[in-house]
Order: C-alpha cells, then structure tokens, then sequence
C-alpha cells in the first residue's frame, strides 16, 4: 500500500490508525505480510505520532504522547502543529520495540541470512583468558608464542588500558632467555630474594648501605638529581646491590679516569656495575626533563622587534617529578634497556625486572657464545674436509697426468725405436771410417735416449706425487666449487 503526498494535518486513514495502534500494542509479530507497514510509520512520524528508528540497521518504532492521544480521542491534540525550537523533542511514551518481519516471509527470509552466532556467555575474550592465565598461574608465567597466534604486545596494551588487572596492578610482558618465549607477570609478583623493593624506598633510614652506593653517596655522583627524589635514587641503588649479591653477583663502582669521568675496563658508562657471569652490566639512573611551553622574557620580545629572525624558543626543560633508569651491557648479543617512572609502575616494581634482564643477557650470552663456538668448530671440520678432498683430487689429477705422459713416453719410445734402426741401416753404408765411428757413437747416445723414454723400462708401481702448495689446494676448491679459504 502507497502512501500519496497530503497535508499532515489531515487526518488519519484506516491503515494508519490500524499501524498507529500495532505500535502502540509493542509491535506484535506476525501482523503483516509485507513490509509497507514501515512506510506507514514513517508517515505517522512525520505528523509526530511516533517515532521510528534505523539504528544499526534494526528497524524499531515508538508511539509518542500525542499518537496515544490520536487513538483515545480521534483527533491531534491541542497546539500539536505548533513550531517548536531546534532540540525541543517529545520523549517517547513507551522504549523503542523492535519490529518482527513480516509472517509470510519471516520464515523463508530467516533461512537464507543466517543469524549471527554469539559467542556462548562462558566464553571468554582473548584479554579475559590471558588475564585469568596469568593469576591462575600465581601472578607469572612463561608462554612458547610459537605454538601460539596471538599478539601477546597488543593484548598486554589492552589490558593495562583498561585497567582489567585487579588491585590496580598492571601485567609486565618481558623477554625470556630461551627463544620463540615471552614471560608475562603482574607488577606486584616476582622472585625477588631480598627485602622488598618497597619496603626498602619507604624505610625511614637505612641502617647500613652497600659498600657500592655509599661510595656513590660520599663522591656525591647523584648530585644531579634533585634533593627530593636523591634519597629514593639511592634506596633503588641499594636494593638493587643487595640483591644482585644475595644472587652472587659482584657489584662495583666504575673505574674513573684523573678527570673523573667513567673509564671501566668494561666500557660500560654507568653509576654501578655488575658482573653476571662471564658478562658486565651497568645500571645508570638519573632524572628525566619535561617540555613545557616558553614564556617569552620582555628581553626576548623587545630583540624579536629588532631581529626577526632571533625568535625566543618554543619550549622550556625543567626537571620532571620523576627518576628513570637504564641498564646496558658489554654482551655483543644484547641491547639497552629503559625504564620510567609512571603512576601505576614506579621503579620500585621495576627492578625485579632490571634482574630478570640480567639473568636473560647472561644466559643468551652463553648460549650465543657457545653456538658461535660450535659453528666455528664446524666451519673448521668442513674446510678440513673440503681441503682433504681437494688434496686428493691433486693427487688423482697429478696420477691422471703421469698416466698420459707415460703414454707419451713410450709411443714415442717405439717411434724412436723405428727411426734408430733404419740410421742403423744407414750407418752400415758409410765407407768413411771416421764418419761411421762418429755416426755410432751418435746411435749409441740415441739409443740410451729412446731406452730411457720407454716407462716399460722402470718397475711399473704408482707413482709418488709430491705434496700440493698452498695454491694448488685453492685451485683445487676452486674447482671442486669450495671456494677459496683465507687462512
């Protein structure tokens, strides 16, 4: 049924009053067979007698005051054509109803689209299951992400975002020493062997420090950081130095040249150095800057006028209300690390990590060294292997060319043989006594010549070769497709 272009303060046809009261009843299934009903609520929207909506593209409609009105009285009520104010809107009378389709294709129309499949309601999502992973396993746990597609990063950032973890606590994701796994914890949970992080900082004194950080203290090294945050500063030092020994770590001041700047022999550039093993490393705290917009100074203003291109800078650096740290190391395998005070971690529950980082660069040191190590022991075992085959393709190819050059010799042997004895013949004929005796004795060297070229003539056993030079060994890689080796 079509809807013709009428004024709309006229009043309500049979099918509109018949579809003014469908919404008003909620919209009950199975009253239409088409879909023009839809049209017919967006002309009694028009007249403001309902209202319908299309919202994520679920059609839905509402009777409004003025529609029941209509129903009860036959007629829009009072002042109902008034203009109204932008924003001045009727609330409807009853919530949204969504609308059924029509019986006659409901069925049908349900078969071909498919209703989406929730996911069941025990369901739970990636974050949530990681989450609850993470706490069942007591607040750490170390997963293989290659038996696993999900991006542990991104799910970690989604987490902390929205402050899913409970008591505030935020989950840390940290590499571990073994490849293809990550180790992700709460910030509250690690296995730190000492007093706690926190306990150390908010102590009131501390009763004896590390030999390491009272030397830090008595050459003032932290004087750059603001009396204020000084004291915390060395408490992290200190808990940190106690519980690298607690673990049999060695913890020292960094050698200083006469002009005090840092010149340890292992090249780390730090306020305390630790040795972890066959590995140094080095930890430096200090206290990061914060940009703020520049207020210009009269001065400043006053040579803008004069100068346009001396311009007073945009921003100002002054010393936040924070400490930062770094930790480095003199393993060709590892790389800086640095961390940053924030509202929900502060240092105090970083440093488990700072220790975790050393055990990590320690154990991938090793590894990597010891795989270094037996590479180079293969690397050795197969140039010794391509330079014996090379060898001993010198020797087949230096048997191969005696082979040819005694078949040389001893073709021409019998070619020598046959010319000796037609200058025998010839010798027969010379009548001259001395030419005769001057040809024989010619014949006769010509003979011991053609009997030594004969290789039948010598034991016949294989050869010795003289040992190959360095250079027929590279030839020889060469050619078998080794490659030449630089010793």
């Amino acid at each position: 049924m079509v809807e013709y272009a009428v004024a709309v303060d006229t009043p309500l046809n049979e099918r509109q009053v018949e579809v003014l009261q469908w919404i008003n009843d909620g919209c009950p299934e199975g009253r239409w067979t088409d879909f023009t009903f839809k049209t017919t609520a967006t002309a009694l929207a028009s007249r403001r007698l309902a209202v319908v909506s299309k919202r994520r593209g679920v059609w839905s409609a509402a009777i409004l005051p003025a529609g029941e009105h209509y129903l009860v009285e036959g007629n829009y009520p009072a002042g109902h054509w008034a203009k109204r104010r932008h924003g001045d809107l009727e609330v409807p009378a009853r919530p949204l109803i969504v609308a059924k389709r029509p019986v006659a294709q409901h069925k049908a129309a349900s078969a071909a689209v498919p209703a989406r499949k929730r996911p069941p309601l025990d369901v739970l999502t990636p974050t949530r299951k990681l989450l609850k992973d993470i706490i069942d396993a007591g607040g750490i746990v170390e997963v293989d992400t290659r038996e696993e597609t999900a991006n542990y990063r991104s799910l970690v950032g989604i987490i902390n975002r929205r402050k899913m973890a409970p008591d505030g606590q935020e989950v840390v994701l940290l590499d571990s020493a073994k490849y293809h796994h990550v180790i992700l914890r709460l910030s509250s949970v690690s296995d730190w062997k000492t007093q706690s992080t926190i306990k150390t900082v908010a102590d009131e004194r501390i009763g004896r420090w590390h030999t390491a950080v009272a030397g830090l203290r008595t050459e003032k090294r932290l004087d750059s950081i603001d009396k204020g945050l000084r004291s915390r500063a060395f408490r992290l030092l200190h808990a940190l130095a106690r519980e690298a020994e607690a673990r049999g770590y060695s913890v020292e001041l960094p050698e200083r040249n006469v002009r005090g700047y840092v010149q340890d022999s292992s090249k780390l550039r730090g306020d305390l150095i630790f040795g972890i093993g066959e590995i140094d490393c080095s930890i430096d705290i200090w206290q990061p800057n914060d940009r703020v917009p520049h207020t210009p100074t009269p001065a400043e203003l006053a040579r803008e006028k004069l100068y346009s291109w001396d311009r007073p800078p945009k921003y100002d650096y002054v010393k936040a209300d924070r400490l930062s740290i770094a930790i480095d190391t003199n393993s060709r395998f590892c790389s800086k690390m640095k961390w940053t005070d924030r509202k929900t971690l502060p240092l105090e529950l970083r440093l488990p990590d700072v220790m975790t980082t050393f055990q990590r660069w320690r154990v991938i040191d090793t590894e990597r060294k010891e795989s270094e190590r037996r590479a180079e022991i293969e690397k050795r075992e197969r140039r010794e292997r391509e330079d014996e085959l090379a060898r001993e393709a010198y020797v087949q190819h230096a048997l191969g060319e005696r082979l040819v050059a005694d078949l040389g010799g001893w073709e021409l042997s019998i070619r020598l043989r046959r010319y000796l004895g037609e200058m025998a013949e010839k010798i027969e004929c010379i009548t001259d006594d001395e030419e005769r005796i001057a040809a024989a004795d010619w014949l006769a060297w010509c003979e011991q010549y053609a009997a030594e070229q004969d290789p039948f003539k010598r034991p016949i056993r294989q050869p010795k070769i003289k040992p190959p030079a360095y250079s027929d060994i590279q030839d020889f890689r060469n050619r078998l497709g080794f490659g030449s080796v630089f010793w």
